[in-house]
């Protein structure tokens, strides 16, 4: 839906709500949820107030009359009732002939009223500077998530990770937002597109930072020979070979001049560092930094953030926006994906001082977060307010370590914390990331419970264990993640093998990641393998 019609109908909507409606709507205009999510939103509020009239359950003449008490009285029975009314009634598809909407729809609308009632009873402060009232009926409504069969959703997945589903909107933003940056402001979307290209491997295709030749263009990358370069590092480079393309064509992103790259790779001092810097327009520029590539080094530098800081990255990350920042005059956004949006935090909180008024927004794409004392310190808090972190609904990369960033959460297709990870797989309203209101039962009890454990040990016992990690990745012989991850027939064995003298702790710890790994293999394993058996009941 373009921008203008989908706004038009926005405020049909608005005109028909409650007060207290209207209320959230500024709440979460303001987090920000996007346009489309909240456009969705008020049409479930429609669908359930016409619901609570109709009924007799409110006494209104229309829906803007319902009153607040209405919604704080309603019991369980009562939603449930709701909730078989939603099964037999027609679709808001007025061209639908079925009867009653699907349990994907009956979750969305539990998900619209479950926010709105958060809201009112937790987040919203009254003239007393309590909430509206406390009784949450939500709580006690419980959802049920559409089954399929594992056939079925082994063939879904199957067909994501290569261009399907999880594509399509990231992609859609690029292929249909015709303003440029120019006549609608640089966002979070944006953002992420621009770290997604600076995982390309631009060596000798880019102007590096010593040569100081002129920027290219994303139309001067379509080359068929710069792709396998390019594209290395990627799992299935299809998608993004499509996102390159889409680039090229796009008025908001084909005038971007692409200049002053660097890539560093130093097995000795584990460290995997990349950046680049993409010439918005005459008045911005967005200094780019490569998130963890698939090589085994790469991953090492992440979990050394766990006892070691700084990371030799996160130093080239300073040293590369303070000498950038002397060759162009621009104010500055900064960020990344993963690594690199920790990266971009620490280079914008330890950069010299005459750089940081420049800085319009540091951008952290499900970026680990910090050591303790790095949040606590006079450096952080400089550029604090300036950070945008986003992290998808089951965030496993972005909940490392300390995360006292504001963060906002993204709805998310990805199956898994690795999956979600990849930002193919986040979706896209018309402006913004659709955004939910909290991280996954899952995630935030993974997060609670790794973090927990690293708070209880000693940076030596991190070091110890990480080293343990990745001797049991270099006991394949692999200096790749997504060769250790397709080649599990191969490599499981020895991985068993080197896990057996481990402290029990550990082991558990270091399964439950070679399980998320598994899940990236194409292949995979079958669950008959004598050796998929043992990874999954290994304790």
């Amino acid at each position: 839906m373009k921008r203008e019609l989908l706004l038009e109908k926005i405020e049909e909507y608005k005109s028909l709500m409650p007060w207290f409606v209207l209320e959230y709507y500024q709440s979460k205009l303001s987090v920000p949820y996007s346009f489309t999510t909240l456009y969705e939103y008020l049409k479930e509020y429609k669908r359930f107030f016409d619901w609570l009239i109709d009924s007799g359950i409110s006494d209104a003449d229309d829906i803007a009359s319902i009153d607040i008490k209405t919604l704080e009285n309603l019991t369980k029975k009562d939603m449930e009732s709701f909730v078989l009314y939603l099964r037999e009634r027609p679709s808001l598809n007025t061209y639908s002939k079925k009867q009653g909407v699907s349990q994907t729809t009956i979750n969305r609308t539990l998900s619209a009223l479950s926010s709105l009632y958060k809201y009112l009873t937790e987040e919203v402060e009254g003239p007393d500077g309590e909430p509206y009232f406390y009784r949450n009926v939500m709580k006690k409504v419980s959802t049920k998530k559409k089954k399929e069969t594992l056939a079925a959703r082994a063939e879904n997945i199957k067909q994501k990770l290569f261009l399907g589903d999880e594509t399509m909107e990231f992609l859609d933003y690029v292929e249909n937002e015709f303003h440029t940056i120019n006549e609608k402001n640089f966002n979070p979307v944006d953002s992420l597109i621009l770290s997604q290209v600076t995982n390309y491997f631009y060596d000798d295709i880019v102007p590096n930072i010593c040569n100081l030749k002129p920027p290219v263009y994303f139309k001067d990358l379509l080359k068929a020979e710069y792709f396998n370069k390019m594209f290395k590092s990627f799992i299935k480079p299809k998608k993004n070979k499509h996102l390159l393309f889409a680039l090229a064509a796009s008025p908001r992103f084909r005038d971007i001049q692409i200049n002053y790259h660097i890539s560093k790779i130093d097995l000795e001092a584990e460290k995997q560092f990349s950046a680049t810097t993409f010439i918005i327009n005459n008045e911005f520029a967005y200094l780019g930094f490569r998130g963890t590539d698939t090589t085994v080094v790469g991953w090492k530098e992440n979990f050394n953030m766990a006892f070691v800081s700084p990371i030799p990255s996160q130093l080239e990350g300073v040293k590369y926006v303070n000498t950038v920042s002397k060759l162009i005059p621009h104010k500055l956004f900064i960020g990344g994906h993963s690594k690199g949006g920790n990266i971009a935090v620490y280079s914008a909180m330890c950069c010299e001082n005459n750089i940081k008024p420049r800085i319009e927004k540091v951008y952290s794409h499900d970026g680990p977060g910090f050591r303790e004392e790095i949040i606590q310190s006079c450096e952080f808090a400089t550029i604090k307010n300036k950070i945008n972190k986003t992290i998808p609904y089951s965030s496993l990369v972005g909940i490392l370590l300390a995360n006292h960033e504001q963060y906002y959460v993204v709805k998310s297709n990805g199956v898994g914390g690795i999956m979600q990870h990849d930002p193919f797989w986040w979706e896209v309203g018309e402006n913004d990331f659709i955004y939910m209101d909290e991280l996954s039962s899952k995630s935030k009890y993974v997060n609670k419970t790794l973090n927990n454990w690293l708070s209880q040990i000693s940076d030596e016992k991190r070091k110890q264990f990480i080293e343990s990690l990745f001797e049991i990745l270099n006991s394949t012989k692999l200096e790749n993640i997504t060769d250790i991850a397709t080649n599990w027939k191969t490599n499981l064995p020895i991985i068993l093998d080197a896990i057996k003298n481990m402290d029990p702790e550990e082991k558990v710890l270091i399964l439950d990641l070679f399980r998320q790994l598994a899940r990236l293999s194409v292949k995979g394993i079958s669950k008959s393998d004598k050796n998929y058996v043992v990874l999954q009941k290994k304790q």
